[in-house]
């Protein structure tokens, strides 16, 4: 699937760039809550750290944030 190949390809450039794979957000903005006309995916790192703001914007299964789970097998 393509978006498997998305989230696949998004978590290797994050740890290939030093990011924690245990504290990251990956997901989708909904309709009408994305701001371009194509699907792209959000690769979140550190959750931890994030702000008020940006937590709420990227806050976990909403209806405008669509969260993706790794499968870490």
């Amino acid at each position: 699937m393509q978006m498997d190949k998305l989230i696949y390809n998004g978590i290797k450039v994050l740890e290939g760039n030093g990011g924690d794979i245990n504290d990251i957000t990956l997901g989708f903005h909904r309709p009408p809550f994305n701001s371009v006309g194509h699907l792209h995916l959000h690769v979140i790192s550190p959750t931890s750290q994030m702000s008020f703001l940006s937590r709420l914007i990227f806050k976990p299964n909403t209806w405008w944030f669509q969260s993706v789970s790794i499968n870490r097998t």
